[in-house]
């Protein structure tokens, strides 16, 4: 079983969430508009992925999460990081990760995937380093490089973890991100579900509780 996390949120939500199921999940297009920074973030879902092997290396910018609902948690309950977010003075315990995904997808429509992981505060810069070339070119440079072998390469070097990269400046929120795949764009960046079956893998986060 994975540890808890928590969702910090204002108080009127974290009421509506226990009484209704009602959950808003956000998204990195979100992420680009939110006034206060530690919410706002216009770099989220952009960065540089680098292999590097076999003597050479391949490079690519990518943007990616434009098709996910996210919902940010923390690892750590922390009044400091409570109040670093505008407004939050109540937080939701979500003690099974792997229920409380699985109860909120079955809302989704167009659900295709779901990950979940910490965050990785180093910068917009993710590099591997391979035994073998990680792209290797055709044999005849006239036949050009087929695009799907392009995003395969890309893919292979990014293993999702381009959507946990996060600025350092960050790094005191210790972010736990559980990300839900759909097959179309977040409708104006953020939805608001509700699942009655989420509440059961959560609790109510008392205001003794946090120091």
């Amino acid at each position: 079983m994975l540890p808890p996390v928590y969702r910090y949120l204002p108080r009127q939500y974290v009421d509506s969430f226990f009484e209704t199921g009602a959950l808003q999940l956000s998204s990195f297009a979100k992420f680009h508009k939110h006034a206060d920074e530690a919410r706002g973030d216009v770099e989220e879902g952009k960065s540089m992925v680098s292999s590097q092997g076999g003597g050479r290396q391949f490079s690519a910018f990518v943007t990616t999460g434009h098709q996910a609902y996210v919902l940010s948690a923390s690892v750590v309950l922390d009044r400091a990081v409570m109040t670093a977010f505008s407004g939050c003075d109540a937080a939701i315990e979500i003690t099974n990760i792997p229920d409380f995904a699985q109860a909120v997808a079955r809302q989704l429509k167009g659900f295709v995937s779901g990950i979940s992981g910490h965050c990785i505060y180093a910068g917009r810069i993710l590099v591997r380093h391979t035994d073998s070339d990680p792209f290797p070119l055709p044999a005849d440079p006239k036949e050009g490089i087929p695009l799907d072998r392009m995003f395969a390469a890309t893919a292979e070097a990014s293993k999702h973890e381009d959507l946990f990269l996060k600025h350092r400046r960050y790094a005191y929120q210790a972010e736990y991100r559980l990300i839900w795949n759909v097959d179309h764009a977040p409708p104006a960046g953020s939805i608001i579900i509700s699942s009655t079956e989420a509440r059961q893998f959560c609790r109510r986060v008392s205001d003794e509780e946090v120091q």
